[in-house]
């Protein structure tokens, strides 16, 4: 089974397989995609707020 080097968020090189790779590549994507229905939804809340001048 063939290995690829990859950086880990701290930067050090690890090892892992290609299914895990791929996994990972996989994971990284539907995770940024979370983060920007996060935003998108934070937005939608904050945005009226802001345009009627409401504080909090």
């Amino acid at each position: 089974m063939a290995s690829l080097m990859s950086r880990c968020c701290s930067g050090a090189a690890i090892m892992m397989d290609v299914p895990d790779a791929r996994l990972l590549h996989e994971l990284e994507a539907e995770n940024n995609k979370l983060k920007k229905l996060l935003a998108e939804a934070h937005l939608d809340i904050h945005a009226p707020n802001t345009a009627f001048g409401i504080k909090r």
